[in-house]
């Protein structure tokens, strides 16, 4: 039995190096060779090939961006390196990439046109929904900032009373209420008297920053608030 446990512990040293040298990931945000579609996760140490006139961009596990143009033939990292698994990032942002979340545009109207939001966190008024914010920081956007109005915000089935803010004329944002704080998992409604119907807003809320824009992507998605992903995933793009 000794000599089994001591031949066991021996094989089980020699595959350790095996089993931390694990190749860089890559996934494509952003394609145009059919051969690197968005939404692919490439192993770093793999032989790819990008076309004159193309372009592919990939984010790493580490999430710092990276855009190929053609021509280029070769692999997107040079060795193999022992490394720590990943944390997720790179699948729960693969599988974002390839969803109908992405395919599908936002609907958030600014200056009268339909466009994504500048600031993903910007929490807009007229846009019901699921919504991430930022513990401590919400703040709200309406469209038209021309007139004063009053905010109504409100919990959605909730004892708490409505809350009536002033909102000045030339102001487009405002601060969250905090004699009612946003709490996970609760649904609220908000809106302008006098105004549009009020939209119903079920908030999400998160804990502490993300390390990159691209993890940050992630987040967002996991938490399924795919509006908001889809925005912030526009900032990593390359313009043409």
């Amino acid at each position: 039995m000794a000599l089994v446990g001591i031949i066991g512990a021996a094989l089980g040293l020699a595959l350790l190096p095996i089993a931390s040298a694990v190749a860089a990931q890559f996934v494509v945000i952003d394609s145009t060779s059919p051969d690197l579609p968005a939404g692919a996760i490439v192993e770093g140490t793999r032989l790819v090939s990008i076309a004159e006139g193309e372009r592919v961009t990939l984010v790493p596990e580490d999430g710092n961006t990276r855009t190929i143009r053609g021509p280029f033939n070769g692999a997107l990292e040079d060795k193999q390196e022992a490394r720590a698994k990943n944390s997720g990032m790179i699948q729960t942002l693969a599988k974002f990439i390839g969803s109908d979340h992405v395919r599908s545009k936002p609907a958030v109207v600014r200056g009268g046109t339909t466009a994504a939001l500048d600031e993903p966190f910007l929490l807009p008024i007229d846009v019901g929904g699921r919504f991430c914010v930022r513990h401590g920081s919400v703040t709200l956007w309406r469209p038209d900032a021309s007139e004063a109005q009053t905010l109504i915000v409100k919990e959605f089935g909730g004892q708490a009373d409505v809350m009536r803010i002033p909102w000045p004329a030339g102001d487009d944002q405002i601060a969250w209420p905090a004699r009612l704080p946003p709490q996970d998992g609760k649904t609220y409604v908000l809106g302008l008297r006098g105004g549009a119907r009020a939209r119903q807003i079920h908030v999400v809320l998160l804990n502490g920053g993300a390390p990159t824009t691209a993890h940050e992507i992630a987040r967002l998605a996991d938490h399924e608030c795919f509006r908001q992903a889809r925005s912030l995933l526009q900032t990593l793009l390359p313009g043409d």
